[in-house]
C-alpha cells in the first residue's frame, strides 16, 4: 500500500474549501463571527469543530459558529461572572477571503 503525502498547501486548500462550503451553509454571519471563524481556520482548524469541544443534545460536536453564538450569549448574560479570553490578533491573516 502506498502512503499518501499531504502537504501544508493541500491542507490549507482543503480547509479553505471546507470554509467556503460551511459559510454558504450557515448563511449570514456578523463581521465578528466571520473574523473569528477565519482566524480559527487560518490556525489549521476545521470550521465544523469548536475550541470548547461543545456538543449538541444529540452528542455530536457543534460547529464553530453554533458554539460561538452559545458562548457569546453566555458571556453577555448578566447573571454570570465570566472573563472572556483575550481577543486573538489578526496580524498576518488574509481577510480578503474568496467568499
Amino acid at each position: 500500500m502506498m502512503a499518501i503525502n499531504y502537504t501544508k498547501k493541500d491542507e490549507r486548500d482543503f480547509l479553505r474549501k471546507e470554509l467556503k462550503e460551511y459559510v454558504a451553509l450557515v448563511g449570514a454571519l456578523t463581521p465578528e463571527e466571520r473574523k473569528a471563524l477565519c482566524e480559527w481556520v487560518a490556525d489549521g482548524n476545521h470550521a465544523v469543530c469548536n475550541p470548547w469541544h461543545m456538543c449538541g443534545e444529540d452528542g455530536r460536536t457543534m460547529d464553530y459558529i453554533a458554539a460561538v453564538r452559545i458562548v457569546g450569549d453566555t458571556l453577555r448574560s448578566p447573571q454570570l461572572c465570566c472573563k472572556s479570553r483575550e481577543p486573538t490578533s489578526c496580524a498576518g491573516v488574509d481577510d480578503g477571503s474568496p467568499f
